[in-house]
């Protein structure tokens, strides 16, 4: 066994551990922790987070504008379509079929008029001949 001497350890005031207390603290003082930047204080987290969300505001922006063109270009190709419709061979001379068959019947209706006009003619030349006689 161990025989442990008893010693009488001196006693600590009060007075003595304030004046302690008060030095460390001063030396704190003069020595204080270095301050945090703004961005060191923020978490990573949040700085990506707020990337992606300008990220994706840029894209639906972008996404909006080619949206918008797309529209304009689907009004022009219906537009052209229209344009090439009308100026397709099978309509035009659909077309001028129709107006050859409009002319031929006013032809044949002109034809008819000659001749009745003609026989109006020749019955007044005989009508005339009648009275010269």
């Amino acid at each position: 066994m161990r025989i442990v001497e008893n010693e009488k350890k001196p006693a600590v005031s009060v007075e003595e551990l304030l004046d302690l207390l008060q030095a460390k603290k001063e030396k704190e003082a003069r020595h204080p922790e270095r301050q945090k930047s703004f961005f060191q204080s923020i978490p990573v987290a949040t700085i990506i987070l707020g990337l992606l969300i300008v990220a994706l505001g840029a894209m639906v922006i972008i996404l909006k504008s080619d949206i918008a063109s797309l529209k304009n270009d689907i009004t022009d190709l219906k537009n052209l379509k229209t344009q090439v419709a009308a100026l397709d061979p099978k309509l035009q001379i659909t077309t001028l079929e129709g107006k050859l068959e409009d002319f031929k019947k006013e032809r044949e209706v002109i034809k008819g008029e000659v001749t009745q006009l003609r026989g109006e003619m020749e019955a007044l030349k005989t009508d005339r001949k009648k009275g010269k006689k």
